[in-house]
């Protein structure tokens, strides 16, 4: 377990399954924060189920004030996020990449027609990205960052 591990949930088990059916989203929480070689880390669902991974960048940090897409960070689906917030400059990424499965899919396919045993176009299977795998692809940004030499 990461060091100063919190959790909790945001969404009821009700609301789970009413809103995406069962699967491992509903045992797992929401809302999770720790800390990893003394950078915040934060993974938060959001409205269609999936899980977003943050991290808070030091201050001084030279990635700080760029734009997310020019960072060059190896992460899930590369960035998605940054942005100044109140404990600092945040980035993050998200796990709804045509290889992913998005617990509201299932909701979708009903109004929408889509199909929930969709393949992508490059024939990998498609799987739900869980708070372990989040957890560990925060940690591979921290160490990342670490590696950037401050100017």
């Amino acid at each position: 377990m990461p060091k100063k591990y919190q959790e909790k949930n945001l969404y009821t088990t009700h609301e789970k399954l009413e809103e995406w059916g069962y699967g491992e989203w509903v045992e797992e929480p929401d809302d999770v924060e720790f800390e990893y070689l003394d950078y915040i880390c934060s993974i938060l669902r959001n409205s269609a189920g999936v899980l977003c991974g943050y991290v808070t960048l030091p201050e001084g940090h030279p990635w700080i004030g760029k734009e997310y897409m020019d960072i060059d960070v190896e992460v899930h689906g590369g960035l998605s996020f940054g942005c100044l917030m109140i404990r600092g400059w945040v980035i993050g990424f998200d796990c709804a990449h045509g290889t992913d499965l998005v617990p509201s899919i299932g909701k979708m396919n009903k109004i929408y027609g889509i199909d929930p045993q969709r393949r992508p176009a490059n024939n990998h299977s498609i799987t739900y990205k869980n708070v372990k795998f989040v957890i560990e692809q925060c940690k591979s940004i921290v160490d990342q960052a670490i590696g950037v030499k401050h100017d």
